[in-house]
């Protein structure tokens, strides 16, 4: 992937977060991180995995096969 996905993504999982009211300490908490690694998702200093996006898309509500599509039909 493309470093400006991360940042694409990490503004997505920023606003589903604020949606639900979860602080980025609670959705940490849940993925067994610390917040500040959480922290860089959101700012896209460091590289997401699958396995983390797959977890926040159920910590969220959020929807990957969605996300892709709207990013790679920016792309075109």
């Amino acid at each position: 992937m493309d470093d400006m996905i991360y940042k694409v993504f990490g503004a997505y999982i920023k606003e589903a977060r604020i949606t639900k009211g979860l602080s980025q300490q609670e959705v940490a908490d849940r993925l067994g991180i610390k917040q500040n690694a959480y922290s860089r998702f959101e700012k896209a200093t460091c590289k997401i995995t699958l396995p983390v996006m797959l977890e926040l898309e159920h910590i969220l509500g959020i929807n990957l096969s969605e996300f892709f599509y709207n990013y790679n039909k920016k792309e075109d």
